[in-house]
């Protein structure tokens, strides 16, 4: 297997069908590589689903209103898989970890924020998986390379800025 590294999915943040898609691409390709997940067991996305209402009143049941932060889940028990894999997509935070502690998976913001550790293998599937699962427009980049577009955005808005201050004068 290849080195891991952080590659930003980039979902559409203001589709939730993109989200989903994102997310259960990601977790799916990963999941058999994870032995422990934890996350915020609230729901950072309006309108979730009735499922994931669901999980989240079992989890208040077992945890109580207040506890509902930093919930940890055993992936090789059924029911926590189950649970973790329906709320992740619209947790605040999640995370999803192998034996060893590597975070391989990261989501927050109810799924507008994901993040997985992936070799250059598993991103070529992760891409090819996007696009047969009707997604062909979310883009799977090297975190180094989306840290750079992001900086060039930020100088383009400045430049941009400074341009339009000037023409107020």
């Amino acid at each position: 297997m290849g080195k891991r590294t952080d590659f930003v999915v980039a979902v559409d943040e203001s589709d939730r069908t993109s989200i989903d898609g994102g997310c259960a691409a990601v977790l799916d390709l990963l999941l058999p590589f994870a032995t422990a997940a934890t996350l915020d067991g609230y729901i950072g996305w309006p309108d979730p689903p009735p499922r994931v209402l669901a999980v989240q009143q079992r989890l208040i049941e077992k945890h109580g209103e207040d506890g509902l932060m930093s919930l940890a889940f055993d992936l090789s028990v059924p029911e926590d898989r189950t649970d973790f894999l329906a709320l992740a997509p619209w947790s605040i935070n999640a995370q999803m970890a192998d034996e060893a502690g590597t975070v391989l998976v990261s989501i927050s913001d109810g799924g507008t924020s994901l993040v997985g550790c992936l070799t250059d293998d598993e991103a070529a599937q992760l891409r090819e998986g996007l696009s047969e699962r009707g997604h062909p427009e979310i883009e799977v980049v090297p975190g180094d390379e989306w840290d750079a577009r992001r900086r060039h955005r930020k100088r383009q808005e400045r430049a941009a800025a400074r341009v339009t201050d000037r023409l107020r004068f």
